[in-house]
């Protein structure tokens, strides 16, 4: 995240995470592996908990935990920051990185993500 502008700017305005939906999917669309939060779903049935989702395109036909649906359970997992979900795919899936200095780029965002948390 890189937001310009100036000081008085700054001043005047926020960016708030309010709900996120990152997901990794094949080529032709099958989902692999996603992240919601939803916290204010207007759907009363909603999972309002951050989750992630093991998609069907890991799964396969394992038969181990809820044969058949096991895509469809809600794994807890905290609040995840895009910075995270975009080192995750470069780090562990092995994602080109578009930028020699990712790394540098998103520790330098988690870094300023965690001060605004925290105040």
């Amino acid at each position: 995240m890189n937001v310009e502008g100036s000081a008085a700017a700054a001043e005047r305005y926020a960016i708030q995470l309010v709900a996120y939906f990152y997901e990794f999917a094949t080529p032709n669309g099958r989902e692999v592996m996603s992240f919601h939060w939803t916290p204010e779903a207007p759907d009363p049935t909603a999972i309002r908990f951050p989750h992630v989702h093991i998609g069907p395109a890991l799964l396969g036909g394992q038969t181990v935990l809820r044969p058949g649906d096991l895509h469809r359970a809600h794994i807890p997992t905290g609040r995840i920051s895009l910075p995270a979900v975009i080192r995750l795919a470069i780090s562990e899936f092995r994602v080109f990185p578009l930028l020699d200095d990712w790394e540098f780029r998103l520790s330098a965002t988690e870094a300023l993500l965690s001060a605004e948390a925290h105040g």
